[in-house]
């Protein structure tokens, strides 16, 4: 056998011991020759355009699930969700947010508007977030105040969820998919399932239940679904599906909420177009609508932020003008945008409204520009650009 002969057999027996090694120490950890070769690959070559779906995820939701058919099943819920059109949210749910976090099923969110547009043959497939919401129960990690601020939004939204991996203390998904339901009264969640959820973000549902009456809706008191195909109902359990008001006398709000505003019950400033503000910076705001969670965080924090800076701001929504009425209390100008001609005209729109941040100084010069799947929440950044002071006064 020639030289060139032996040394290529030693050079594939070498790459085979390789491989064979990588093979034995996968195996023995509960893996796969396929896995470890995986794992040892550079997340940026796992990342690429491909994952567009998985990273248009950004809004965290979190609360309790419970079987239609046995609300005495009930299991913790970690929602990870992404806007899919106007009326619609899609969602992941996974049975917990840390390593081997099991994938238990999927969970579509609509408005009330699309919902009542549904055969009645579909409803019953749809659950409400009015107690969840309302209750404290649903919480938004992520967002100040665990989203108090961008809920009343979505109390009146309605919820279809199945559970493919129906009972997550088992090793492996077994059995026909289960069709979920949300708690609507009071003792229908475990107090050691909410206590155990509370625990892992150190909060109390209590405290929560308690700032949220800023919305000005009384606690849903509903039973459990008799049957798999009774429809779900958002307030009473007969008679007009209305939400029973809380008496402002007899529910005064404590000190540490005083900062929470209530939505925009009688709306100002409302516009069609954006305003005019000759020799003043304007900052440029352009939401989805008060269907996006994210959209109304971003307003609140904005406003915490730049209501004292000598700017001109304006919000663009992608929605109608009554929508206004359930965005958070704002000082800026309100400007409906529904035919989107804003959004294309200041470059917020690629086959889709986007959202977007725009500033311009008082010369009229664009300073700022972010434009993406999701808010963008630094305010900090915006009075950078504008070089403006905490006074709002601008720096030389």
């Amino acid at each position: 056998m020639s030289l060139k002969a032996q040394m290529r057999n030693v050079l594939l027996l070498m790459i085979g011991m390789f491989f064979g090694v990588i093979g034995v120490w996968a195996l023995s950890h509960g893996g796969s020759p396929v896995q470890a070769e995986v794992a040892v690959k550079p997340r940026a070559a796992v990342r690429s355009e491909h994952w567009v779906p998985v990273e248009s995820m950004h809004l965290y939701l979190c609360a309790f699930h419970i079987a239609k058919k046995n609300p005495e099943f009930q299991v913790e819920a970690h929602h990870f969700c992404s806007p899919q059109g106007k009326d619609l949210h899609q969602c992941v749910i996974y049975d917990s947010k840390g390593p081997g976090a099991k994938l238990l099923g999927i969970e579509y969110i609509t408005t009330d508007a699309a919902y009542q547009k549904l055969p009645a043959s579909e409803k019953k497939f749809w659950h409400p977030h009015a107690y969840e919401i309302v209750s404290g129960q649903l919480i938004a990690p992520d967002l100040p105040k665990q989203g108090d601020d961008v809920f009343p939004g979505l109390v009146n939204t309605w919820g279809k969820t199945w559970h493919t991996w129906p009972d997550p203390s088992t090793e492996f998904p077994l059995g026909e998919p289960l069709l979920m339901w949300s708690a609507n009264g009071d003792g229908q969640i475990a107090d050691k399932l909410i206590a155990h959820r509370d625990g892992q973000f150190g909060i109390k549902t209590s405290d929560i239940r308690g700032r949220r009456k800023f919305m000005g809706f009384a606690v849903p008191q509903l039973p459990c679904p008799k049957s798999v195909d009774d429809v779900g109902r958002r307030w009473t359990p007969a008679g007009p599906d209305e939400p029973t008001p809380i008496s402002r006398t007899k529910t005064p709000v404590s000190p540490a909420t005083t900062s929470v505003k209530p939505p925009n019950a009688a709306v100002k400033h409302i516009s069609l177009t954006v305003p005019a503000s000759p020799g003043k910076p304007t900052v440029l705001l352009f939401v989805k609508g008060a269907f996006c969670p994210l959209c109304m965080a971003q307003l609140s924090e904005m406003a915490g932020k730049l209501a004292g800076q000598n700017l001109s701001v304006s919000v663009i929504s992608a929605s109608k003008a009554e929508d206004f009425k359930a965005f958070p209390s704002v000082p800026f100008t309100l400007v409906a945008d529904p035919d989107l001609k804003l959004f294309r005209t200041y470059g917020a729109y690629e086959r889709e409204a986007k959202h977007a941040t725009i500033a311009f100084d008082a010369e009229g010069k664009e300073v700022f520009r972010n434009v993406g799947a999701a808010p963008m929440m630094d305010a900090g950044a915006i009075i950078k650009s504008l070089k403006l002071n905490d006074a709002g006064a601008r720096l030389e």
